[in-house]
């Protein structure tokens, strides 16, 4: 087993309950996601807790003119 617990992390860093986390746990062994796409997970939370960290928004990526 890799080192790499979302669940955990979810929990911790986003206050999503320990039971949603278990039921999305137990969907994800039916699916049987490959140890690639579940590092990419986990690295994609660890970048969305920086930019809400750091309140980085959408607005922080959009086009403008200067005016």
């Amino acid at each position: 087993m890799d080192n790499f617990n979302n669940y955990k992390y979810l929990e911790e860093n986003f206050g999503i309950p320990a039971k949603t986390a278990e039921m999305i746990a137990a969907a994800e062994r039916e699916l049987d996601f490959s140890r690639a796409e579940r590092i990419a997970e986990y690295n994609q939370f660890k970048v969305l807790k920086a930019f809400s960290d750091n309140k980085v928004s959408d607005l922080h990526f959009a086009h403008t003119t200067g005016y």
